[in-house]
């Protein structure tokens, strides 16, 4: 009991000491929390008690489910459909495209199997909505591109793209394990179902938030609503290990039905909200850092850093110009998307090691670059969006 306590206080003041210094150094606070995370992991001063550690994943996963019900909360449908079919290729064009350049790439770098090269390339193409979402709900809190809704695109599109990047991480760990053996690319249709029942999810658990909230009798305090709404988004990540859903986008879904249908107690809810994810970025950050092994990164070397690199200067590039062609966007904006969509981290720390547990050849190699994406990539991505942001839109709004 003491060692989780120990842990908690650790953690708290710790991460935010280190955020509150990288702010006042100009960067992004998650960057302090990362690197604080790092220091008192495993890996390198072990200073976190291990009950912590036992609790990282889900003590993530709750602090991923808060930022995703807050994103949902804060989307803008008006903005969205005014972008048309904008949004829906953002949901899967630059995952896949980068994906298959990363593939490529780790394939002729590091001389692989194609099948082992595409397990890498889903791994490294899922954006961080761990990062990304807080970042772009603070840019439209600041009134930075929402003219155009560009915030609400980001939000909207990564959600369906790691949806895109996990399910097929999953079919091609399944042919990997199984050696090679491609039985039945039907498996594909995996896609578009599980988008497809993580949309109708997400819808029905609105409705069932929105008609609890508006029964007075049952709730009249915010914060009994946010609890219920919380409570029905954590029955749905909870869900999506039973059933094949993507459960990332039902929540989104649900938190974006509740705003619609109850856009007063939904303001109210993500106001509290606000306050409770000071706390939980805490968690998260530092969390994540933890779970970077230094050694594991060396060994991925300056292969590993020009897999990556070409990923993004390539890939992600492709897949948001594909994505955006023959919009609204301008130039300026178009390059602003990529760096507002590149940053890398809960996906690859949730599903990085995943290969290696199941002693897929190249395992730890696989574990290496996904450990560097997210530390090139979340300092780079978050930093670049904060800075880049005004300049890129030349302070319209």
């Amino acid at each position: 009991m003491h060692s989780l306590l120990l842990g908690l206080l650790m953690i708290l003041l710790i991460g935010y000491a280190s955020g509150e210094l990288s702010d006042r150094l100009g960067l992004p606070k998650l960057i302090g929390m990362l690197l604080a995370g790092i220091v008192i992991g495993p890996y390198v001063l072990n200073l976190l008690p291990g009950v912590m550690l036992e609790l990282s994943d889900e003590i993530r996963l709750l602090a991923l489910l808060i930022i995703l019900f807050k994103a949902g909360l804060g989307l803008d449908k008006d903005k969205i459909l005014a972008q048309g079919s904008v949004a829906i290729r953002l949901g899967f064009l630059p995952a896949v495209i980068e994906a298959s350049v990363v593939a490529v790439a780790t394939h002729y770098i590091f001389g692989w199997d194609w099948l082992t090269s595409w397990l890498l390339g889903w791994i490294i193409c899922a954006a961080s909505p761990a990062v990304i979402v807080p970042l772009m709900l603070r840019l439209k809190a600041e009134g930075w591109g929402v003219k155009k809704g560009i915030p609400d695109l980001i939000l909207a599109g990564g959600t369906a793209s790691d949806a895109t990047a996990i399910t097929m991480f999953g079919i091609f760990l399944a042919w990997v394990a199984d050696n090679g053996a491609v039985n039945g690319w039907y498996q594909l249709l995996d896609i578009p179902v599980q988008v497809g029942l993580g949309i109708l999810l997400g819808i029905l658990m609105g409705i069932v938030a929105v008609s609890i909230i508006e029964k007075s009798n049952l709730t009249g305090h915010i914060i009994e609503d946010m609890v219920i709404a919380v409570g029905l988004g954590l029955l749905l990540v909870i869900g999506g290990s039973f059933v094949d859903y993507s459960s990332f986008l039902a929540v989104m879904v649900m938190g974006f039905y509740i705003s619609e249908k109850a856009p007063v107690p939904a303001r109210k809810i993500r106001k509290e909200l606000n306050n409770i994810w000071i706390v939980g970025q805490i968690f998260l950050f530092v969390l994540i850092g933890a779970a970077v092994n230094i050694d594991v990164v060396f060994h991925a070397g300056l292969r590993g850093l020009a897999v990556i690199a070409i990923g993004l200067l390539v890939g992600r590039w492709l897949g948001i110009f594909a994505s955006t062609w023959r919009s609204i966007l301008t130039l300026n904006e178009r390059l602003f998307m990529v760096v507002g969509d590149m940053a890398k981290a809960t996906v690859q720390a949730a599903i990085g090691g995943i290969p290696l547990a199941l002693g897929v050849v190249h395992g730890e190699e696989i574990l290496a670059i996904a450990v560097l994406s997210i530390l090139i990539t979340a300092p780079l991505g978050a930093f670049g969006t904060m800075h880049f942001a005004p300049g890129y839109w030349n302070g319209a709004k």
